[in-house]
Order: structure tokens, then sequence, then C-alpha cells
């Protein structure tokens, strides 16, 4: 079989590129692998961290010297006050609960229903008429003079 010269330089750039592009696909394999790791990595590193109390961080933020002991006191505070404050139903007490974000079997809280209070934005304004009394009705097409008079179309009269 004869090839035309159309034919040799298509098979010549195909033998030309192919080495480009199984280097390409390897690469993108290669960056997937690498990006996995690093993310199991990032993932096995903060699981840990969630050991340590904030209570626990502060008091050696303290010991160290990184804080002061008013700094200490002052957010000891500041965090006791917020505590007592809450709902007793709002604090989470069960076990794999981290206080509104996913727990460690990895489902999401249920979401606490919203209702739109009257007058929310939700339920749109309130609109008034003049004096507090009801809203003005709205206008029809009766309410507007015709703009201009148009001529009846071919074929029908005017009535």
């Amino acid at each position: 079989m004869v090839r035309t010269p159309g034919e040799q330089d298509a098979s010549r750039a195909l033998m030309e590129t192919w080495p480009f592009l199984v280097g390409l696909i390897v690469v993108a394999m290669v960056g997937g692998v690498v990006i996995m790791a690093v993310r199991r990595r990032l993932l096995a590193r903060d699981s840990g961290a969630g050991d340590e109390t904030l209570m626990e961080s502060l008091r050696r933020l303290r010991d160290r010297g990184e804080m002061s002991r008013a700094e200490y006191e002052s957010t000891v505070r500041t965090i006791a006050r917020r505590a007592a404050s809450r709902p007793s139903g709002s604090a989470s007490t069960e076990p794999g609960s981290s206080g509104g974000m996913a727990g460690v079997t990895g489902q999401s809280p249920k979401p606490t229903p919203r209702v739109a209070d009257q007058g929310s934005r939700a339920s749109g304004p309130v609109e008034r008429g003049v004096g507090g009394g009801p809203p003005p009705a709205a206008p029809t097409a009766d309410d507007f003079p015709p703009l201009v008079e148009l001529p009846p179309p071919e074929g029908e009269s005017k009535e």
C-alpha cells in the first residue's frame, strides 16, 4: 500500500506526540497519588488534635509564658460566662458530637427549622395605605388611558 504525503505527515505527527501523551497521563496519575497521600496525612494529624481540650491548651500557653496570668484568667472567665449563659439543651453531650460540627460518624447535625416572624424579610414588607389603613388596590388596565389609538385590522370595521 502506497501512502500519500498527507498520510505520512499524520503518521509521523502521531509517532512524535505519543510519548508526550503517555508522559502527561503518568504525571496526572502521580499527582493524584501525591494529593491522596498529603490529604491522608493532614486528616490523620487533625484527628489527634481533638484529644487536647481548650482549657488544657490555655494552661499550657500560660505555663510556657505565651499568655499572661491575667489573660488566662480573663479568658477562662469569658468561657465560663458563655457556657453558663448557653441554654442547657444547646450544649451537646453526645459522644462523637463536636458542638455543631460533623461527629466521628461523619453525619452532620440536623438543622433547626427556622420560621419567619410576621413582618420579617421572608414574608415581605408590610404595605399600608394612607393613615395606616388597608393597602391600596392594585391598578388594572382600565385605570390607564390608551397611549395610542390603533386602527382596526383590515377587514374589520370599527363598531
